[in-house]
């Protein structure tokens, strides 16, 4: 039997312990059973894993795992909203024309010519010679009456007309536009949206926020009185005066027809007078009543962020786009009187219904609830540009969409 050399004995030995390091490098597991890096054992805690199979690292965790939606649906106020306009009187005095009736001398007889003319105290009618040039006197009747003896002076006899002795003016006044401003004390409705996160970074989730709002309509009324003109009347008679240059003039009453013979009036008057009577003036107000009508709703989308530094508490923001459809009805219904007299009565309505455009900047506070559940209460300020004009008869209102909203959400996330 043959013995290893004490030489070749010291070569192989060191090399022994060298194979042994070797292969105990690549081992996962030390001598004690221990984890051989915990460093890497830190790590790779979370669970997450990279792309490559490595472990991702703390605090950013894949999107794809951690996509979630939420719901959510409450009770929404919009503060501030407000209706201002005027109410110009003066419009109203297109329909005066068509209402104001002046009374003229229709019926008043002819003041030359000749013509049968009849009169409150008598009349002058035309008889078969009066316009006969081979009768004795051109131009005379025996066709003609009178009523009363205080008409005959001796050397004329005056008659008085009837109908149609009057006359009316109106005086317009200038009526300042009346100024209003009524504040719609809140729109109330609802809020319906949803969240779609898309990253989380540590606490921190950003994703896309979309919402609407709807509110109920709100009405708001208002009136106003003014001086609008003066309605002047004023009364005349008109007398014609006729020659009874002939003795033997009738007493009154007297009264000839055509047949005659008579005593020969001539049947034109030689003269005619207006006399004043009686005066009287009236004061024209206008009054009018509105009622406007105003409702919203409004469409919105952007980027949200969401904070949470509790597992049961969140914070969260939103800047978004928002389009908002308003809607506005006018009517108005106004009357002028003089004194206990409706001169006019209109009535007339406008509408306008128009889309909006802005930006809204909001913010928030969540709790979560048992199975998903959560609760929040927000506040948004908004932007809108453009307002919606309305003009009914006298009144024209302009509406004016509230730049705060305040809502109540309850929600589920997914």
């Amino acid at each position: 039997m043959k013995t290893i050399p004490f030489r070749v004995c010291c070569l192989l030995v060191p090399a022994a312990f060298a194979a042994v390091e070797v292969s105990g490098a690549d081992s996962p597991v030390s001598s004690r059973g221990a984890p051989s890096d915990p460093v890497l054992r830190e790590e790779g805690a979370s669970g997450a894993v990279g792309p490559t199979g490595d472990p991702a690292p703390v605090g950013l965790e894949s999107a794809r795992d951690k996509v979630w939606v939420g719901f959510r649906v409450g009770p929404s106020w919009r503060r501030g909203s407000k209706l201002s306009g005027s109410w110009s009187p003066e419009r109203l005095r297109v329909h005066v024309p068509s209402a104001y009736s002046r009374s003229h001398s229709d019926d008043m007889p002819f003041a030359s010519g000749y013509v049968d003319r009849d009169y409150l105290d008598g009349f002058v009618h035309l008889d078969e010679g009066t316009l006969e040039p081979e009768t004795d006197i051109f131009g005379t009747t025996w066709n003609w009456g009178y009523d009363s003896a205080s008409q005959y002076d001796g050397s004329t006899v005056s008659f008085h007309t009837g109908a149609g002795g009057s006359s009316d003016s109106f005086r317009a006044a200038a009526a300042a536009p009346v100024a209003f401003e009524e504040d719609v004390d809140t729109l109330k409705g609802w809020e319906l949206g949803g969240d779609l996160s898309l990253l989380h970074v540590s606490c921190a989730e950003f994703g896309l926020s979309v919402s609407g709002r709807f509110f109920r309509e709100e009405e708001a009324e208002f009136s106003g009185t003014a001086y609008m003109g003066r309605e002047d009347h004023s009364s005349y008679t008109v007398v014609d005066v006729y020659d009874a240059r002939w003795e033997g003039f009738p007493s009154a009453p007297y009264a000839n027809d055509v047949d005659g013979p008579g005593y020969l009036l001539d049947a034109e008057p030689m003269a005619r007078a207006v006399v004043p009577g009686p005066a009287s003036s009236k004061k024209w107000t206008a009054a009018s009543s509105a009622k406007a009508t105003f409702d919203a709703w409004d469409f919105r989308v952007g980027p949200s962020a969401k904070w949470r530094p509790l597992s049961w508490l969140s914070i969260d923001g939103a800047v978004q786009f928002v389009m908002a459809r308003a809607s506005l009805d006018l009517v108005c219904d106004s009357v002028v009187t003089s004194g206990s007299r409706v001169v006019v009565r209109d009535h007339d309505e406008a509408s306008e219904d128009k889309w909006l455009r802005g930006a809204s900047v909001s913010a928030g506070l969540g709790v979560v609830l048992p199975w998903g559940f959560t609760a929040s209460a927000s506040v948004a300020r908004d932007w809108f540009h453009g307002d919606l004009d309305a003009v009914a008869g006298p009144a024209s209102v302009k509406a004016e969409l509230g730049e705060k909203t305040y809502s109540l959400l309850f929600g589920k996330e997914f």
